[in-house]
């Protein structure tokens, strides 16, 4: 080789490793930038560019006609930063008052705007307070935009603010839901939109009164529903049409009209629906309405984390659900929350009742035709909130003797709104070990007791729980001993395989209630546990008088021991 040829060639290899470094380290840049946007993160963090709106974070913002001088017309492009850049400060306000300081406020305020937001924030802090706050809605109006493109302003004039504020000893100060107007500046600082001024003016449009044309009330006589084999979750999980249908031709020969099923938050996708479900729930109300039942809806199931913070992913899964299904005939009503009152203990009832409030609202916006309700866990719960739901609905698992009392209570609040008794039973459980064991019979006449009592005091509707006997429980619904488990597998009015069990006579409307059997002082005594009673109690009888054979053997050696000595 020719020593040009050779030097040539040197020059050549080390500027082709170069080449070929320099593509290797674009080409990892790159797929490091798909990697990041195609887990899931948000492109925008990538690049730097403040996201359309912050991720998991459904907050609705609609714009209204500008203002007739706004200097300049403002494009898609700036319009959609300013949208993001205001939802995102609304955002990093929300987590500084749950963080109890300020935290990341300069990325989307500055100035007055920022000192003005870091004294709020520290000074609730100093006096002991914790504030949870959080913006469900917004409506800007444009009234001015630079010619340079450095100055924004506009009205939000419908700002929806929820805060609850309590005092050092946990005791709640405010916790309401206000609509309030606000005047905001922003400026471009540092190349980047900042808020500067932000200023409450006034309250904002109040809600007006909905036209509502909801259907009259027909009596319902149903059940609470879940498949045999496959009951909570697992419903949807193992979606099983031909079971359903089964179910529902059952139902319809025990003469019911009525189901209340549950839809699990997060199994449904929490804040964005996951198709395949909300199909399902769909292929479920088509096939109720050929059988020629109503449905209600149970919304939230499993879902009691009530934190401000979380409440747009929550509102943004109902209506989302409600808007999909708002003409759907089959829906008898919407169902806000099973049993809300079992979650004051851990959160709090202005808590709970705050978000109950803000939910019932919405739902009213959402689907204004079809009737509401919450499904109390008692009958004095469903007092709460009787002034803002159409249905009042509790549970009644108490003795036949209180029924009355707390109903007669309960219509001092409802006035003449629907009631119903949306859950009750007795289980079939017995156990060798626990006590509260109950024979089938005795179920059956505590379902006699109760619907005649549903019949004399005139109520809107009931429903059993539930169809079916269960082959297990989760350890979430009803917890992990046996005596907890137990019972809730054995409420229903079929056993798990299938077989009919007394009271399935009796839940019919029509059902001649004076057949149900009656219990005799014999049959409550001779269940299990009270057979373990008697073994036990005979057991330790003969234990006692061998004790005290035993002892008077060994006082009789005694004493012959001390004759002969």
């Amino acid at each position: 080789m020719r020593k040009r040829n050779f030097r040539v060639l040197i020059w050549i290899l080390p500027t082709m490793l170069l080449i070929l470094a320099a593509f290797w380290g674009l080409s990892r840049v790159i797929s490091e930038v798909l990697v990041f946007i195609q887990t899931g993160s948000d492109p925008g963090e990538a690049l730097n560019i403040v996201p359309n709106k912050p991720i998991d974070w459904p907050v609705e913002l609609t714009w209204v006609d500008d203002a007739s001088d706004t200097g300049r017309s403002l494009d898609p492009f700036t319009r959609e930063q300013i949208e993001a850049v205001y939802l995102n400060a609304w955002l990093q306000a929300a987590l500084s008052y749950e963080k109890g300081e300020p935290f990341g406020l300069g990325t989307f305020y500055g100035g007055p705007a920022l000192a003005a937001m870091n004294e709020a924030i520290t000074t609730g802090v100093a006096n002991g307070q914790t504030v949870q706050q959080i913006n469900t809605h917004h409506q800007l109006r444009l009234n001015f935009y630079a010619a340079d493109g450095s100055i924004v302003a506009f009205t939000d004039e419908d700002a929806r603010i929820t805060r609850l504020i309590r005092d050092a000893d946990g005791n709640t100060l405010f916790a309401e839901e206000v609509r309030d107007t606000y005047d905001v500046v922003m400026i471009i600082d540092n190349e980047k939109w900042r808020i500067r001024h932000i200023l409450r003016t006034g309250e904002g449009p109040q809600a007006a009164e909905l036209e509502r044309t909801l259907p009259e009330p027909e009596p319902v006589a149903g059940v609470n529903y879940y498949p045999a084999d496959t009951p909570w979750e697992l419903f949807w999980e193992e979606y099983d049409v031909v079971a359903i249908n089964r179910d529902l031709d059952l139902m319809g020969s025990l003469g019911l009209n009525t189901v209340r099923i549950f839809i699990p938050f997060e199994q449904f996708g929490g804040s964005a629906l996951e198709t395949i479900y909300v199909f399902k729930l769909e292929d479920f109300l088509n096939q109720a309405e050929a059988h020629n039942i109503k449905v209600i809806v149970t919304l939230f199931d499993f879902a009691s984390d009530y934190a401000l913070i979380r409440w747009p992913r929550t509102d943004n899964h109902m209506v989302t659900l409600m808007e999909q299904f708002a003409d759907n005939e089959t829906i008898l009503a919407w169902d806000i929350k099973n049993e809300p009152d079992r979650d004051y203990p851990a959160h709090g009832k202005d808590l709970v009742d705050l978000w109950l409030q803000h939910k019932l609202a919405l739902a009213r916006e959402t689907d204004p035709d079809t009737p509401i309700t919450i499904g109390w866990s008692t009958v004095p719960a469903a007092m709460a909130l009787a002034d803002q739901v159409d249905i009042v609905s509790f549970h009644f698992y108490g003795r036949a003797v209180d029924f009355v009392p707390e109903l007669d209570a309960l219509r001092t609040v409802s006035g003449d709104k629907p009631l119903m008794l949306q859950e009750f039973g007795l289980p079939t459980w017995n156990s060798w070990l626990f006590p509260n064991g109950h024979t089938e019979n005795e179920q059956a006449e505590y379902y006699a007791d109760i619907l005649g009592l549903v019949r004399s005091e005139e109520l809107d509707g009931y429903l059993g729980w539930t169809l079916y006997d269960f082959p297990e429980v989760p350890a979430n619904v009803a917890g992990g001993r046996p005596w907890e488990t137990g019972p809730q597998q054995e409420l229903g009015i079929y056993n798990a395989d299938g077989t009919p069990k007394v009271a399935a006579s009796l839940i019919s409307p029509d059902a001649d209630l004076s057949l149900a059997p009656t219990v005799t002082a014999w049959e409550r005594f001779t269940k299990p546990f009270w057979r373990t009673v008697f073994v036990a109690t005979l057991i330790s009888f003969r234990l006692a008088i061998w004790a005290v054979e035993l002892a008077q053997r060994v006082i009789a050696r005694q004493r012959r021991a001390d004759a002969d000595a």
